[in-house]
Order: structure tokens, then sequence, then C-alpha cells
């Protein structure tokens, strides 16, 4: 007959673990700000911060309710959506134009290289692109600016 084992489940001692690099109400502080006010990646707010992509990932789901906890209140948290083009014309009713840019497909040149400065990583398609000044009050094209390729918005 086999040895009886223990079932009771082992407990950990208390402050057991790894240490929080985010140790401080500081450090806590300018993390979640950091991260609302630049928006990177989770690996790159782990990288800037000495933490893994889990970790920061932990830090800003435990740490943005209480941002909003704090700040939400005063309404000065950061807007999280888009705007919508009416609620952008309802808050900024001096406004006289809209700058936008528009992405047009083409047909697939047959050219490698052409393919290669046409494509659209994005819509998986072939692609020039353009910016448009529209009026607000009559809503026509004022003014429409160079045709570009993809590769050349990449900056």
């Amino acid at each position: 007959m086999p040895p009886m084992r223990n079932d009771r489940r082992r407990e950990q001692q208390r402050d057991g673990g790894r240490k929080a690099t985010l140790a401080t109400l500081a450090d806590k502080l300018v993390f979640i700000l950091f991260y609302f006010r630049m928006y990177p990646t989770q690996v790159a707010q782990g990288s800037f911060f000495g933490i893994s992509q889990g970790q920061a990932c932990t830090w800003i789901h435990y740490l943005t309710p209480l941002l909003n906890q704090a700040l939400g209140h005063e309404q000065q948290l950061p807007a999280r959506q888009p705007a919508t083009v009416t609620q952008v014309l309802a808050t900024c009713p001096d406004l006289t134009f809209i700058v936008d840019g528009t992405e047009r497909p083409i047909q697939r040149p047959k050219d490698a290289d052409r393919q290669r400065k046409y494509y659209s990583g994005k819509k998986k398609r072939h692609t020039v692109k353009n910016i448009i000044v529209t009026d607000k009050g009559t809503r026509k094209i004022k003014a429409l600016g160079p045709t570009c390729v993809s590769s050349q918005f990449l900056g």
C-alpha cells in the first residue's frame, strides 16, 4: 500500500513572492500617467519601467480604475474614444474647415519595385493617398493635396 499523502494546501508565507517593481505610489502614478499620456504598447511600457509585458498589463488594469476614480469626476481624463465629426463640430463652433486624409485603391502594378512602393499593408492592397481640406459650411472640397504613394506617408 502506498504511503499516505498529506493533502493540505501549501500556504504562502506572508510577504512571500517576487517584490513589485512599482513599489512606491509615485512609481505607480508615473507609470499610469505615462501610459495614458503616451499610450505605448504594453511591451514598450514594460521595457520603460523594467517589467515584463504581463506585469505591465496587470498594473494597467489595476491602476486604471483608480485613476478613473481619482480624475473621472473632474472630467480630467483624456478622451479614449475617437470623436465623431458632429462632436468635433459641436465643440469647435468657429471651425471653418476640416483637414482629412483619404486612401484610394489602385490597380496592382506589374513591376515588383512599384508594387512595394504602392502597397498599403493596412488595407492589404495597393493605394495612393491624398490630403483633403473641406469647407464646414458647404461640405465641399476646397483643396486637394498632391497624390502620394503609401511609402511616402510612412515618414
